[in-house]
């Protein structure tokens, strides 16, 4: 059975972190229907290793003012996630990225719109898009990232890597496959 009613966590106000694991594959999503990830109490300081892997909402639907720091593999396989508005256009939720792989196999996010990370990320760290193969969009990389790490969007659709800011200074092993040989070419190689 899947977990249909998270509402009672949003009233745990002092919790500061998400932990490991917590709950991972607890919801599948109805066709037709969207999610949101509003529950989340605003105490909320860190997301552990795969706290929401395989547990699917469309958008984040909560503003924060502190950074959450989010751990390995925190998002992976939410097949649902679109973009980081919370669904009006408006920005989500206030990142500081600091694992690997942490929106890997989102298989619907097809945009970086609402992106917001903290302002000490200068990197977007290995493998965090990896297999988004929706994700064709990533002119809303922050102009404060410098670097991108390995493989970070192999496996996506991005196929325009004129949307690279020029901030940009060191750029990951395996990171756009399989549209490397397109880089390279862009590059004068």
């Amino acid at each position: 059975d899947n977990l249909t009613d998270y509402s009672g966590f949003a009233r745990l106000t002092t919790l500061e972190a998400v932990p490991n694991g917590c709950f991972a594959k607890t919801s599948s999503v109805i066709p037709g229907t969207e999610q949101k990830l509003e529950w989340l109490p605003a105490s909320v300081k860190s997301i552990g290793f795969a706290a929401f892997q395989h547990v699917c909402f469309s958008y984040f639907a909560l503003q924060t003012s502190t950074p959450i720091t989010v751990g390995n593999y925190a998002f992976r396989y939410n097949n649902s996630l679109v973009d980081f508005t919370n669904g009006n256009g408006g920005v989500g939720i206030l990142l500081n990225l600091t694992g690997t792989n942490v929106f890997r196999d989102c298989k619907a996010l097809e945009t970086l719109e609402g992106l917001t990370l903290a302002p000490t990320n200068t990197a977007i760290p290995t493998g965090t898009f990896r297999g988004c193969s929706a994700l064709s969009d990533i002119s809303d990389i922050p102009a404060q990232i410098k670097s991108i790490g390995d493989a970070s969007f192999y496996g996506t659709a991005v196929s325009d890597l004129s949307q690279i800011p020029s901030s940009i200074s060191t750029i990951g092993s395996d990171t756009f496959l399989p549209y490397d040989e397109t880089f390279i070419n862009d590059l004068g190689g």
